[in-house]
């Protein structure tokens, strides 16, 4: 056999695991476990493009029987995937393997969630409680199919309590704002730096601009989405100079303005965007969060430019 890499598509990989025979060999191959027998093999399909398996299995070494759950999607990895694995057909197995193909999909063009990196860092990020998850490209090669030693990520090991596991809400806020939201950050966004920090279970997420001395920030929580501008540098007024120079036009817009009477400042402008609750990121379906990323994007990026340029007109007045 040559070096030429042979892909196995998502249905031949199928095919492969409904034979105990075949399960066993995957499970070695991929150095996930070694089985001693198979007692069952359920198969389940999740929409057009992604299908599995639900094996129990006695391994080596081990009296009880395990599930291992096997997830083959068409394509490139997704998100969508890992939420699976740990909180839906997965939520019961011991042991979890994310698998794809890489196949040439064009349901996978324009999302951001189907990537190679990101299910990498995810899963990274979600086995540090841990879920005993797998990261899997089954091409054959001469020297063996490729299973991902995401060690190499340079994320150390966190080791949290199952307890801390994070909600399927939080696991939805992430996936919005650091690979949905975030990706429409052209020229800044990596994908191969996505859940840098982890799931936070505080789901403190947003997009924030440092404008001289004010922040211009994004809220989502259970309340809606906020657009504010907040005074943080004691040494310049620019949020009260900027209500004076825009004030007709801004007590449209704004619902809250806090000021500070010891100091004569505005501390935040902030305005109401939209009342939808976070939770709402829950249901929603990748499309329909996709798209109101884009939008939600491009609204915050003109509320920030727009600061911007009442910020110029009173730095030119001062400067007057």
């Amino acid at each position: 056999m040559n070096n030429q890499e042979t892909k196995l598509s998502a249905s031949e990989i199928i095919d492969k695991l409904s034979s105990r025979d075949g399960v066993k060999q995957f499970l070695h191959d991929h150095k996930i476990t070694i089985v001693a027998a198979v007692e069952s093999i359920e198969r389940y399909e999740a929409g057009e493009h992604r299908q599995g398996v639900i094996v129990k299995v006695q391994e080596v070494g081990n009296d009880n029987l395990s599930s291992v759950m096997i997830d083959i999607k068409h394509g490139k990895p997704s998100t969508e995937q890992v939420y699976d694995a740990v909180y839906g057909v997965g939520k019961d197995c011991s042991k979890r393997v994310i698998v794809y193909d890489d196949t040439q999909n064009d349901k996978d063009t324009g999302n951001p969630t189907a990537d190679h990196y990101v299910v990498g860092r995810l899963i990274k990020a979600m086995d540090d409680y841990p879920l005993n998850l797998y990261h899997v490209k089954p091409n054959e090669f001469a020297h063996g199919p490729e299973t991902f030693d995401l060690s190499k990520l340079g994320i150390p090991m966190k080791n949290f309590s199952i307890k801390n596991l994070p909600s399927p809400l939080q696991f939805r806020i992430a996936e919005f704002w650091e690979v949905i939201y975030d990706s429409l950050n052209e020229g800044f966004y990596h994908s191969w730096e996505a859940f840098d920090g982890g799931i936070r279970n505080d789901m403190d997420y947003g997009h924030y601009f440092g404008l001289n001395g004010l922040d211009v920030t994004l809220k989502w929580t259970e309340d809606g989405i906020d657009f504010s501008v907040v005074q943080t540098e004691d040494d310049n007024d620019y949020l009260m100079q900027i209500w004076h120079l825009k004030e007709e036009g801004f007590r449209r817009q704004f619902d809250k303005v806090v000021f500070n009477c010891l100091q004569e400042k505005l501390i935040i402008i902030r305005k109401k965007y939209l009342d939808r609750p976070v939770s709402w990121l829950a249901t929603a379906g990748l499309d329909e969060k996709i798209e109101f990323a884009k939008q939600l994007h491009n609204d915050f990026w003109g509320f920030q430019s727009d600061m911007d340029e009442v910020l110029c007109d009173v730095k030119e007045k001062e400067a007057a």
